[in-house]
């Protein structure tokens, strides 16, 4: 083939797929402004019906169906964008209702700066760490020049140094 027809076939080519995709534009554009807000009010109702594992909250479905991770049913999500009826906001962003703060056994206060003290009465004895101990005094003649065992309770094995 000659080098002037295949710049030909070229240019055909790019002007063909040009025309293709102004044509395939033109005929999904007015599809889309035929019902402007159908799509987004689907997205809304098929987001506020959400499925979590109760024990992984980041596993996710539009559908009932189990957990990949432990096989659990997945539940149903609450919608938490309105807030609850007697809800107030924890810190953290965690909402806990009055219900839910008795069943779960859940106190709150305001973080403050404040004095803390407290006592504490326990038995027990006081001893001394024989590991740390060092001196040794012999009451025979001569001198320990090395002591294997540091502690009373070690174990003594026969011909261990």
């Amino acid at each position: 083939m000659k080098k002037v027809s295949k710049i030909k076939l070229g240019v055909a080519l790019i002007a063909l797929l040009i025309i293709g995709g102004i044509a395939v534009h033109l005929v999904l554009k007015p599809a889309a402004k035929g019902a402007p807000h159908a799509g987004k009010e689907k997205a809304k109702a098929a987001a506020a019906v959400t499925y979590l594992c109760p024990m992984h909250p980041f596993v996710t479905a539009p559908r009932p169906s189990t957990c990949p991770i432990c096989a659990m049913n997945l539940v149903l999500k609450e919608n938490t964008g309105e807030k609850a009826a007697g809800a107030e906001k924890m810190p953290g962003g965690v909402t806990l209702s009055a219900q839910q703060k008795i069943l779960a056994n859940v106190a709150t206060a305001v973080v403050a700066r404040r004095e803390f003290s407290t006592e504490t009465l326990a038995a027990g004895r006081v001893s001394w760490d024989e590991r740390r101990l060092n001196r040794i005094s012999s009451r025979l003649q001569g001198r320990v020049e090395r002591l294997h065992v540091n502690f009373t309770g070690a174990p003594v094995r026969v011909g261990a140094p």
